[in-house]
C-alpha cells in the first residue's frame, strides 16, 4: 500500500487459497490506484472498486454488516463507490469511477468490465461463487463469463433534506456450448439489466425520514421507507416498512 499528501494512493491484494496449487503468482489479485483532491474533482479510482448506493435497492456489491442491536440504527447509508483491494473474488467492479462535485449537485459516474467465474449449464453459463481453483473443474470456471456494468448518480444534499437519483446498466453475455445438445452449439444468450431508482432522506421536527423506490426495465418495482425518533440520545422509536 502506497500513500502520497498529495492525495494519491496505490493497493494491491494478492490471495491464494486454501488447496490451490501455488504456481509462484497469486490466484486472486485486486488493485487500485485512487485520487481524492479539494476540488471539484473529489475522488478519482482506477482498478477495483465497490458500489453502494442507498439503502441497497438499487445497487450494493459490497458486504454488509450492520449492526442492529439496542442503540444502533438500522439504516444503511451507501455512499458511491469506493476503492477495493479485498479477497472476496466475485462481488465488485473494475475499471474507473469518478465523484464530481457540481455545486449544490454531487455526481458519480462509474464504469466496470471484468470477467466472472461460471460453470456450464444446459442453459448457458452461470455465475459460480466461491472463487476457488482447487481441481480441474474449478480451474475451468475462471474468468468465462463477461459483464460490463455503467451507471451514474446525482445527489442534492441539504441541511435537512438530501435527494438522489441513481441509475445503473449491466451486460451479462455468455455462450452455450454443451456437445451433447448439438443445436445448441454456439447459441448465444445475452442478458441486459437497468434500473433507476430514488433516495430521500429528510430530517422533520426530530423525525429522520428514510424512502427509497426504484424501477428496472420490465417496470417491476421494490419501495422502502423508515422512520427513526431519538430522545436524548437515550431512547429510539424505529419503523420500516
Amino acid at each position: 500500500e502506497f500513500r502520497s499528501s498529495s492525495g494519491l494512493s496505490f493497493r494491491y491484494n494478492g490471495q491464494k487459497d486454501p488447496g490451490e496449487t501455488w504456481k509462484g503468482v497469486f490466484d486472486h489479485h485486486s488493485m487500485h490506484l485512487k485520487y481524492r483532491g479539494n476540488g471539484n474533482l473529489k475522488e478519482l479510482i482506477i482498478g477495483d472498486y465497490q458500489v453502494n448506493f442507498g439503502q441497497g435497492l438499487s445497487l450494493w456489491s459490497g458486504s454488509n454488516f450492520q449492526a442492529t442491536g439496542l442503540g444502533a440504527s438500522f439504516v444503511q447509508f451507501g455512499n458511491g463507490p469506493q476503492a477495493y483491494a479485498g479477497n472476496d473474488e466475485q462481488r465488485f467492479f473494475r475499471g474507473i469511477s469518478g465523484r464530481y462535485d457540481f455545486g449544490k449537485i454531487e455526481g458519480y459516474g462509474f464504469y466496470s468490465y471484468r470477467l466472472l467465474d461460471a460453470r456450464e449449464t444446459d442453459l448457458g453459463l452461470k455465475v459460480s461463487n466461491g472463487g476457488y481453483a482447487r481441481t480441474e473443474e474449478e480451474r475451468h470456471r475462471k474468468n468465462r463469463l463477461p459483464l460490463s456494468s455503467y451507471g451514474f448518480s446525482l445527489a442534492y444534499k441539504g441541511e435537512t433534506f438530501d435527494l438522489q437519483l441513481i441509475h445503473h446498466q449491466h451486460h451479462l453475455k455468455g455462450g452455450i456450448n454443451s456437445e451433447n445438445r448439438t443445436w445448441q452449439n454456439l447459441k448465444l444468450e445475452t442478458s441486459n439489466y437497468r434500473q433507476t431508482s430514488l433516495h430521500i432522506q429528510y430530517l422533520w421536527e426530530g423525525f429522520f425520514l428514510v424512502s427509497e423506490c426504484t424501477l428496472d426495465q420490465n417496470l417491476k418495482s421494490a419501495g422502502y421507507f423508515s422512520w427513526q425518533k431519538t430522545w436524548r440520545d437515550k431512547f429510539r422509536l424505529q419503523q420500516h416498512l
